[in-house]
């Protein structure tokens, strides 16, 4: 798989609703994406590593 067609969600800015540092940089990264309070769900990246 190419890295060009994997599809990674960044953000720029940290979610304003992260306390921890390794919840901000999962979800900056584009590791997981929370769908609910308490409720995250793997991103492709997230499942590769």
């Amino acid at each position: 798989v190419r890295w060009s067609t994997l599809f990674i969600p960044t953000l720029r800015d940290a979610p304003a609703d992260a306390e921890a540092a390794s919840h901000r940089l999962l979800v900056r990264g584009g590791f997981v994406r929370q769908l609910q309070s308490g409720h995250y769900s793997m991103l492709p990246l997230g499942w590769r590593v």
